[in-house]
């Protein structure tokens, strides 16, 4: 079945577009491949599937093009201050409002196409803000990290809560964003606000992605207290910060494997703000040798050098190797976690198959 006679005229004069690389035309839909990298379908009969757009004659009118503005975020607490002086983007309101449906993705494609093209990266905190928030969390009952007799690590959940905030001032995530992610992020901003689009939108819904991949440094608080620790920890996997967090709160020598994150974490002066004593690992004495390889998988390889120089040592175990790996370590002591996410939130009605750390 042909397409009506609409759908090919506004084909015709949307492949003439300058952001637009190709159109095609279908029985049922118009394939439209920005030049942002990402392909919208509009649908103009039949079912709508998911991810793709209901258009009629008037949707696809291309009227002005609705204009994007770089703005930049003030720290909340000096009207003068720019947060880390990154620049952002923003679409004024009234444009969304007066433009057409086609319009209005062409600004999302303009968008997420400068988006593309800008350096994202996480704004930055004053110190006096971050040094607020380590108060708190010195302050904190580390033990109501247990849930259930096991070790929580994503307890305390949320976009803002002051021991995240306070972990991505000195080892900010990664905030990789696909074009077809960032598409998506905009348009559910734009449903759910339409008055307002700006980088903020794309930023959060990153940041949300990236809360449920993050480890409470608290737990660690936890584990380290009832281990004792006092003289020095030694951590072979540095990279996520969370044990330096933890060591940071409690005052307690850190020792780490050099890498890059901990460079950064330096340069953004986590021993001057949190307070925190570290230098890199080579040779020195400690209480406790960390060698949980970010909860991915069970690895003491790397750990055998430095088996002398400590009183304790804590491995990561995943619950399906915990009998094998029992019979063939023989550990001192095991101990629960709940380091994936679905663990951490069902904690309340009941721990289901918790992984576990080997102590020696």
């Amino acid at each position: 079945m042909a397409a009506p006679f609409w759908i090919k005229l506004a084909a015709s004069e949307l492949v003439r577009h300058k952001l637009i690389s190709y159109v095609r035309t279908y029985p049922r839909y118009l394939a439209v491949h920005y030049k942002s990298g990402v392909t919208d379908k509009y649908y103009f009969k039949g079912k709508l599937p998911l991810g793709s757009f209901k258009v009629e004659e008037s949707d696809l009118r291309i009227g002005s093009e609705i204009p994007i503005e770089r703005t930049y975020e003030l720290n909340p607490l000096n009207s003068v201050e720019q947060v880390g002086c990154a620049h952002h983007f923003s679409i004024n309101k009234k444009y969304l409002r007066a433009g057409t449906f086609i319009d209005r993705r062409m600004a999302i494609h303009r968008f997420v196409a400068k988006f593309n093209r800008s350096q994202l990266s996480l704004d930055r905190y004053p110190d006096r803000s971050v040094g607020k928030w380590i108060d708190e969390l010195r302050e904190f009952n580390y033990s109501t990290m247990i849930s259930s007799d096991a070790f929580n690590f994503y307890k305390l959940l949320g976009y803002k809560v002051p021991w995240r905030q306070v972990l991505w001032q000195f080892f900010p995530p990664s905030l990789n964003c696909s074009p077809r992610r960032a598409t998506t992020l905009l348009t559910d901003g734009l449903s759910r606000r339409p008055s307002c689009l700006d980088t903020t939108v794309i930023i959060r819904g990153v940041l949300r992605e990236a809360s449920g991949r993050t480890l409470n440094p608290l737990a660690y608080c936890a584990i380290l207290e009832r281990l004792g620790a006092r003289k020095a920890v030694i951590d072979l996997h540095p990279e996520k910060g969370y044990k330096a967090i933890a060591c940071g709160l409690l005052g307690i020598p850190y020792i780490y494997r050099a890498c890059d994150e901990m460079d950064l974490a330096l340069d953004r002066r986590i021993s001057e703000v949190l307070g925190l004593i570290c230098e890199p690992l080579s040779g020195q004495q400690a209480d406790v040798l960390l060698s949980d390889n970010h909860f991915e998988r069970f690895d003491i390889k790397g750990a055998t050098p430095y088996l002398d120089r400590v009183n304790t040592m804590v491995a990561y175990v995943p619950r399906a190797d915990r009998l094998r790996l029992m019979v063939e370590y023989k550990p001192t002591k095991i101990v629960k976690v709940l380091c994936r996410y679905v663990q951490g939130r069902r904690f309340k009605r009941i721990v289901e198959d918790p992984d576990f750390v080997f102590i020696w």
